[in-house]
Protein backbone atom coordinates (compact mmCIF):
# COMPACT_ATOMS: atom_id res chain seq x y z
CA UNK A 1 0.00 0.00 0.00
CA UNK A 2 0.87 3.59 -0.87
CA UNK A 3 2.31 5.95 1.78
CA UNK A 4 -0.04 8.42 1.04
CA UNK A 5 -3.05 5.74 0.85
CA UNK A 6 -1.80 4.42 4.36
CA UNK A 7 -1.58 8.05 5.61
CA UNK A 8 -5.44 8.06 4.29
CA UNK A 9 -6.48 5.27 5.95
CA UNK A 10 -5.28 6.09 9.33
CA UNK A 11 -6.75 9.61 8.77
CA UNK A 12 -9.98 8.15 8.67
CA UNK A 13 -9.89 5.81 11.41
CA UNK A 14 -8.85 9.05 13.63
CA UNK A 15 -11.93 10.80 12.45
CA UNK A 16 -14.21 7.84 13.00
CA UNK A 17 -13.19 7.63 16.87
CA UNK A 18 -14.34 11.25 16.80
CA UNK A 19 -17.83 9.68 16.30
CA UNK A 20 -17.34 6.34 17.25
CA UNK A 21 -19.31 5.57 20.80
CA UNK A 22 -18.42 2.28 21.73
CA UNK A 23 -15.02 2.09 22.56
CA UNK A 24 -14.53 -1.86 21.95
CA UNK A 25 -15.94 -1.16 18.46
CA UNK A 26 -13.48 1.31 17.98
CA UNK A 27 -10.69 -0.97 19.32
CA UNK A 28 -11.76 -3.60 17.03
CA UNK A 29 -11.54 -0.91 13.87
CA UNK A 30 -8.07 0.04 15.06
CA UNK A 31 -6.62 -3.54 14.47
CA UNK A 32 -8.28 -4.61 11.54
CA UNK A 33 -7.43 -1.28 9.87
CA UNK A 34 -3.73 -1.94 10.80
CA UNK A 35 -3.74 -5.11 9.59
CA UNK A 36 -4.54 -3.57 6.21
CA UNK A 37 -2.55 -0.70 6.23
CA UNK A 38 0.23 -2.85 7.21
CA UNK A 39 -0.20 -5.80 4.86
CA UNK A 40 0.90 -7.62 8.53
CA UNK A 41 0.10 -10.95 9.23
CA UNK A 42 -1.43 -10.16 12.73
CA UNK A 43 -1.97 -7.21 14.86
CA UNK A 44 -2.82 -7.30 18.94
CA UNK A 45 -3.32 -5.27 21.33
CA UNK A 46 -2.41 -6.62 24.63
CA UNK A 47 -3.24 -4.78 27.98
CA UNK A 48 -1.77 -5.07 31.21
CA UNK A 49 -3.50 -6.15 34.41
CA UNK A 50 -4.45 -3.70 37.28
CA UNK A 51 -1.46 -5.96 39.60
CA UNK A 52 0.46 -4.93 36.28
CA UNK A 53 1.97 -8.72 36.58
CA UNK A 54 -0.12 -10.26 33.65
CA UNK A 55 -0.79 -9.30 30.04
CA UNK A 56 -3.84 -10.27 27.76
CA UNK A 57 -5.10 -9.36 24.12
CA UNK A 58 -8.15 -7.32 24.54
CA UNK A 59 -8.13 -6.82 20.75
CA UNK A 60 -7.05 -8.86 17.53
CA UNK A 61 -6.95 -9.37 13.89
CA UNK A 62 -5.18 -12.17 11.99
CA UNK A 63 -4.85 -14.43 15.58
CA UNK A 64 -7.26 -17.48 16.62
CA UNK A 65 -9.92 -17.04 18.45
CA UNK A 66 -8.71 -19.65 21.35
CA UNK A 67 -5.01 -18.12 21.36
CA UNK A 68 -7.50 -14.29 21.95
CA UNK A 69 -9.49 -16.17 24.59
CA UNK A 70 -6.80 -18.17 26.55
CA UNK A 71 -3.02 -15.37 26.18
CA UNK A 72 -2.16 -14.63 29.51
CA UNK A 73 2.04 -14.07 29.85
CA UNK A 74 3.65 -12.06 32.90
CA UNK A 75 5.18 -9.20 31.57
CA UNK A 76 8.51 -9.88 32.60
CA UNK A 77 11.45 -7.91 32.83
CA UNK A 78 12.67 -8.00 29.27
CA UNK A 79 11.62 -6.41 25.78
CA UNK A 80 8.49 -6.17 26.57
CA UNK A 81 8.63 -4.22 29.92
CA UNK A 82 11.12 -2.12 28.22
CA UNK A 83 7.91 -1.19 26.06
CA UNK A 84 5.60 -0.78 29.09
CA UNK A 85 7.62 0.98 31.43
CA UNK A 86 10.49 2.75 29.61
CA UNK A 87 8.28 3.82 26.65
CA UNK A 88 10.47 2.25 23.83
CA UNK A 89 9.05 1.76 20.84
CA UNK A 90 10.53 -1.38 18.64
CA UNK A 91 11.07 -1.90 15.26
CA UNK A 92 12.79 -4.85 13.87
CA UNK A 93 13.39 -5.76 10.22
CA UNK A 94 14.71 -9.20 11.13
CA UNK A 95 14.56 -11.87 13.93
CA UNK A 96 16.58 -14.12 14.35
CA UNK A 97 14.95 -17.19 15.04
CA UNK A 98 16.79 -18.06 18.43
CA UNK A 99 16.35 -14.14 19.15
CA UNK A 100 15.29 -13.85 22.82
CA UNK A 101 13.21 -11.29 21.70
CA UNK A 102 11.42 -13.20 18.79
CA UNK A 103 10.77 -15.87 22.21
CA UNK A 104 9.30 -12.85 24.24
CA UNK A 105 7.28 -11.50 21.01
CA UNK A 106 5.73 -14.57 20.05
CA UNK A 107 2.08 -14.73 20.17
CA UNK A 108 0.69 -17.20 17.89
CA UNK A 109 3.03 -16.89 15.01
CA UNK A 110 6.74 -16.58 14.45
CA UNK A 111 7.74 -13.18 14.12
CA UNK A 112 10.21 -12.24 11.05
CA UNK A 113 9.85 -8.66 11.34
CA UNK A 114 7.98 -6.84 14.19
CA UNK A 115 6.98 -2.93 15.13
CA UNK A 116 5.86 -2.37 19.06
CA UNK A 117 4.26 0.79 20.55
CA UNK A 118 3.17 1.51 24.00
CA UNK A 119 -0.51 2.37 24.84
CA UNK A 120 -1.06 4.80 27.55
CA UNK A 121 -3.69 7.01 29.27
CA UNK A 122 -2.30 10.31 31.03
CA UNK A 123 1.44 8.78 30.78
CA UNK A 124 0.49 5.43 32.57
CA UNK A 125 1.47 2.43 30.42
CA UNK A 126 -2.30 0.00 29.68
CA UNK A 127 -0.27 -1.93 27.61
CA UNK A 128 1.15 -2.17 23.93
CA UNK A 129 -0.05 -2.36 20.62
CA UNK A 130 2.18 -4.61 17.94
CA UNK A 131 2.23 -5.93 14.65
CA UNK A 132 4.22 -8.62 12.83
CA UNK A 133 5.17 -10.17 9.99
CA UNK A 134 6.92 -13.51 8.24
CA UNK A 135 8.65 -11.31 5.95
CA UNK A 136 11.78 -9.01 6.67
CA UNK A 137 11.93 -5.94 6.74
CA UNK A 138 7.99 -5.62 6.33
CA UNK A 139 7.83 -2.14 8.29
CA UNK A 140 9.17 1.34 7.96
CA UNK A 141 10.11 4.31 10.35
CA UNK A 142 6.99 5.68 8.93
CA UNK A 143 5.26 2.73 9.74
CA UNK A 144 6.22 3.28 13.35
CA UNK A 145 4.90 6.66 13.59
CA UNK A 146 1.23 5.91 12.12
CA UNK A 147 1.50 2.89 14.65
CA UNK A 148 1.95 5.68 17.29
CA UNK A 149 -1.29 7.23 15.84
CA UNK A 150 -3.39 4.19 15.85
CA UNK A 151 -1.71 3.88 20.03
CA UNK A 152 -3.51 7.04 20.28
CA UNK A 153 -6.51 6.11 18.83
CA UNK A 154 -6.77 3.11 20.75
CA UNK A 155 -5.95 5.65 24.16
CA UNK A 156 -9.04 7.88 23.28
CA UNK A 157 -11.36 4.73 23.13
CA UNK A 158 -9.85 3.93 26.55
CA UNK A 159 -10.12 7.25 28.00
CA UNK A 160 -13.80 7.81 26.74
CA UNK A 161 -14.87 4.59 28.28
CA UNK A 162 -13.17 5.81 31.85
CA UNK A 163 -15.25 9.16 31.35
CA UNK A 164 -18.36 7.12 30.74
CA UNK A 165 -17.81 5.32 33.56
CA UNK A 166 -17.17 7.71 35.90
CA UNK A 167 -20.31 9.54 34.28
CA UNK A 168 -22.48 6.63 35.02
CA UNK A 169 -20.78 5.68 38.54
CA UNK A 170 -22.01 9.82 39.61
CA UNK A 171 -25.53 9.43 38.21
CA UNK A 172 -25.94 5.90 40.07
CA UNK A 173 -24.10 7.00 43.42
CA UNK A 174 -25.78 8.86 46.68
CA UNK A 175 -22.75 11.93 46.70
CA UNK A 176 -22.79 11.70 50.70
CA UNK A 177 -22.92 8.40 51.47
CA UNK A 178 -21.45 6.66 48.18
CA UNK A 179 -24.13 3.90 47.97
CA UNK A 180 -26.93 3.28 44.88
CA UNK A 181 -29.31 6.60 45.29
CA UNK A 182 -32.95 5.37 45.14
CA UNK A 183 -34.05 5.51 42.07
CA UNK A 184 -31.38 3.40 40.64
CA UNK A 185 -31.64 1.32 44.04
CA UNK A 186 -35.40 0.98 42.95
CA UNK A 187 -34.39 -0.11 39.47
CA UNK A 188 -32.13 -2.53 40.81
CA UNK A 189 -34.40 -4.37 42.89
CA UNK A 190 -37.60 -4.52 40.22
CA UNK A 191 -34.92 -6.48 38.53
CA UNK A 192 -33.91 -8.42 41.39
CA UNK A 193 -37.75 -9.05 42.45
CA UNK A 194 -38.50 -10.42 38.51
CA UNK A 195 -35.45 -12.24 39.01
CA UNK A 196 -36.77 -14.45 42.49
CA UNK A 197 -40.08 -14.77 41.08
CA UNK A 198 -39.13 -16.42 37.60
CA UNK A 199 -36.13 -18.62 39.99
CA UNK A 200 -38.81 -18.86 42.27
CA UNK A 201 -36.09 -17.70 45.25
CA UNK A 202 -37.23 -15.58 47.83
CA UNK A 203 -35.72 -12.26 49.29
CA UNK A 204 -35.64 -9.76 51.34
CA UNK A 205 -35.52 -5.82 52.08
CA UNK A 206 -34.17 -3.86 54.72
CA UNK A 207 -34.86 -0.04 55.95
CA UNK A 208 -32.76 1.11 58.58
CA UNK A 209 -32.97 4.61 60.09
CA UNK A 210 -31.33 6.49 62.43
CA UNK A 211 -33.41 6.88 65.92
CA UNK A 212 -34.03 10.60 66.67
CA UNK A 213 -31.54 11.79 64.41
CA UNK A 214 -33.09 14.91 63.72
CA UNK A 215 -32.58 16.08 67.29
CA UNK A 216 -28.75 14.90 67.10
CA UNK A 217 -28.71 17.40 63.87
CA UNK A 218 -29.95 19.88 65.81
CA UNK A 219 -27.43 19.31 68.61
CA UNK A 220 -24.71 18.42 66.68
CA UNK A 221 -25.11 20.27 63.34
CA UNK A 222 -24.89 19.00 59.86
CA UNK A 223 -21.53 18.33 59.41
CA UNK A 224 -21.85 15.57 62.20
CA UNK A 225 -25.32 14.24 61.22
CA UNK A 226 -23.58 13.57 57.50
CA UNK A 227 -20.69 11.56 59.43
CA UNK A 228 -23.07 9.74 61.16
CA UNK A 229 -24.70 8.78 58.46
CA UNK A 230 -21.38 7.52 56.54
CA UNK A 231 -20.20 5.79 59.25
CA UNK A 232 -23.86 3.93 58.93
CA UNK A 233 -23.67 2.86 55.45
CA UNK A 234 -19.68 1.50 56.33
CA UNK A 235 -20.76 -0.58 58.84
CA UNK A 236 -23.57 -2.35 57.21
CA UNK A 237 -21.76 -2.13 54.08
CA UNK A 238 -18.94 -4.63 55.43
CA UNK A 239 -21.34 -6.17 57.60
CA UNK A 240 -23.09 -8.00 55.19
CA UNK A 241 -22.81 -10.09 51.89
CA UNK A 242 -21.28 -9.13 48.57
CA UNK A 243 -24.43 -9.74 46.54
CA UNK A 244 -26.60 -7.54 49.19
CA UNK A 245 -26.95 -4.22 47.68
CA UNK A 246 -27.19 -1.31 49.82
CA UNK A 247 -28.99 2.38 48.86
CA UNK A 248 -29.81 5.93 50.18
CA UNK A 249 -33.43 6.41 52.09
CA UNK A 250 -34.69 9.93 52.46
CA UNK A 251 -32.31 11.76 54.55
CA UNK A 252 -32.10 9.94 57.76
CA UNK A 253 -31.89 6.09 56.21
CA UNK A 254 -30.43 3.59 54.21
CA UNK A 255 -32.10 0.61 52.18
CA UNK A 256 -30.72 -2.64 51.38
CA UNK A 257 -32.09 -5.54 49.47
CA UNK A 258 -30.75 -9.44 50.61
CA UNK A 259 -31.21 -11.91 47.23
CA UNK A 260 -31.80 -15.73 48.25
CA UNK A 261 -32.61 -14.64 51.99
CA UNK A 262 -35.56 -15.83 53.91
CA UNK A 263 -37.35 -13.93 56.57
CA UNK A 264 -35.58 -15.92 59.55
CA UNK A 265 -32.06 -15.37 57.95
CA UNK A 266 -32.66 -12.12 57.66
CA UNK A 267 -34.15 -11.38 60.32
CA UNK A 268 -30.40 -12.35 62.26
CA UNK A 269 -29.14 -10.10 59.73
CA UNK A 270 -30.70 -7.52 61.32
CA UNK A 271 -30.56 -7.74 64.72
CA UNK A 272 -26.69 -8.23 63.84
CA UNK A 273 -26.59 -4.59 62.32
CA UNK A 274 -28.85 -3.29 65.19
CA UNK A 275 -26.45 -4.77 67.85
CA UNK A 276 -22.96 -3.67 66.02
CA UNK A 277 -24.58 0.06 65.62
CA UNK A 278 -25.43 0.59 69.53
CA UNK A 279 -21.73 -1.09 70.04
CA UNK A 280 -20.11 1.36 67.52
CA UNK A 281 -22.26 4.07 69.15
CA UNK A 282 -20.77 3.00 72.56
CA UNK A 283 -17.19 3.33 72.10
CA UNK A 284 -17.49 5.85 69.49
CA UNK A 285 -17.58 10.16 70.60
CA UNK A 286 -21.34 9.68 69.62
CA UNK A 287 -22.98 7.28 72.05
CA UNK A 288 -26.17 6.61 72.71
CA UNK A 289 -27.11 6.47 68.60
CA UNK A 290 -29.28 3.57 67.81
CA UNK A 291 -30.90 2.10 64.60
CA UNK A 292 -34.63 0.82 64.03
CA UNK A 293 -34.97 -1.54 61.56
CA UNK A 294 -38.09 -2.35 59.13
CA UNK A 295 -37.95 -6.08 57.07
CA UNK A 296 -40.03 -7.32 54.51
CA UNK A 297 -39.75 -10.43 52.55
CA UNK A 298 -40.74 -12.12 49.04
CA UNK A 299 -43.15 -13.53 49.06
CA UNK A 300 -44.67 -13.01 52.13
CA UNK A 301 -44.94 -9.17 52.02
CA UNK A 302 -45.71 -8.75 48.24
CA UNK A 303 -45.00 -9.78 44.90
CA UNK A 304 -43.74 -6.39 43.17
CA UNK A 305 -41.67 -4.19 44.46
CA UNK A 306 -43.86 -1.28 45.55
CA UNK A 307 -45.81 -3.61 47.99
CA UNK A 308 -42.36 -4.73 49.13
CA UNK A 309 -41.60 -0.96 49.71
CA UNK A 310 -44.89 -0.59 51.94
CA UNK A 311 -45.20 -3.52 53.93
CA UNK A 312 -41.19 -2.35 54.51
CA UNK A 313 -41.76 0.95 55.78
CA UNK A 314 -44.75 0.00 57.77
CA UNK A 315 -42.61 -2.42 59.60
CA UNK A 316 -40.07 0.47 59.92
CA UNK A 317 -43.04 2.55 61.83
CA UNK A 318 -44.11 -0.57 64.02
CA UNK A 319 -40.24 -0.56 64.75
CA UNK A 320 -40.33 2.68 66.03
CA UNK A 321 -43.01 2.95 67.74
CA UNK A 322 -42.35 -0.18 69.95
CA UNK A 323 -39.34 2.14 71.16
CA UNK A 324 -36.98 2.28 68.43
CA UNK A 325 -33.57 0.22 68.85
CA UNK A 326 -35.41 -2.63 67.18
CA UNK A 327 -36.26 -5.33 64.24
CA UNK A 328 -39.64 -5.66 62.98
CA UNK A 329 -40.80 -7.80 60.12
CA UNK A 330 -44.12 -6.90 58.53
CA UNK A 331 -46.60 -9.17 58.67
CA UNK A 332 -47.20 -11.96 56.28
CA UNK A 333 -50.14 -10.83 53.59
CA UNK A 334 -53.28 -13.35 54.46
CA UNK A 335 -54.35 -15.62 52.00
CA UNK A 336 -57.58 -14.41 50.09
Amino acid sequence: MEPSVKLARVAELARQAASLPDGDKLLREVVTTAQQVFSCRSVALLLVSEDTEWLSIHAASGLSESVIRDFRRPVGTGTVAEVLWAGSNLLYDRLASDAPERVELKIEHDPVSLMCVRLEVDSRALGYLACESDAEAAFSEDDLQLLKVMAEVSALAFDRDRLRQITRKLTMMDPLTQVYGYSYFHRRLSEEVERAQRLNECLSVMLVEIDNLREFRETNGWQATEQVLRNLVKLVSTSVRNIDVVGRYGVDAIILYLPETARDKATLAADRICTLVEEESKASQTPGLTVSIGLASLPENGDTVNRLLESVTSALLAAQRAGRNRVEAARAAQPG
